[in-house]
């Protein structure tokens, strides 16, 4: 199946935010063996205007770290959409909402570790027993109840 240039940096984004960040590099024999996986196969001159795309359209900060791989080098994201302690909260606020069912609360949990890379997913499988927990979806009716203020004052 041939790729589109399109497709083909989808999948580069998609690469980079799950499996890099400070600390946890891949090097360009990484990214070629991993687009292999998709029957991609680009030159190098290819993947770095594939990096400035990344860089430009997709808002994607990548550092190179020259002193790992063996001298080769590495590269990471430096701006995730979301840092792994944002994720954190985000996983603690949901197990810690009386206002939804625990199987509610762990279907959520596990759509938000699903924003994070590979090092930091084991962090967020986190459950948190709270009392007086709804145990019926249909009981938290009266939050979609709340007004909501749509007004530009």
């Amino acid at each position: 199946v041939k790729r589109t240039a399109g497709e083909r940096q989808f999948i580069l984004y998609r690469y980079f935010l799950e499996n890099t960040k400070k600390g946890h590099t891949v090097s360009r024999k990484d990214i070629f063996d991993f687009l292999a996986t998709y029957n991609i196969f680009i030159s190098p001159h290819t993947l770095y205007n594939d990096f400035d795309i990344l860089r430009g359209t997709m808002g994607l900060d990548i550092d190179f770290d020259p002193h790992v791989h063996k001298g080769k080098g590495g590269y990471w994201v430096k701006n995730p959409p979301f840092e792994p302690k944002e994720l954190l909260l985000m996983v603690d606020s949901v197990q810690a909402s009386k206002f939804i069912t625990q199987k509610e609360a762990t279907t959520i949990s596990q759509k938000i570790t699903r924003l994070a890379d590979v090092y930091t997913k084991d962090s967020l499988t986190r459950h948190a027993y709270v009392a007086r927990r709804i145990l019926s979806k249909y009981s938290y009716s009266p939050m979609e109840k709340l007004p909501i203020n749509t007004s530009d004052n």
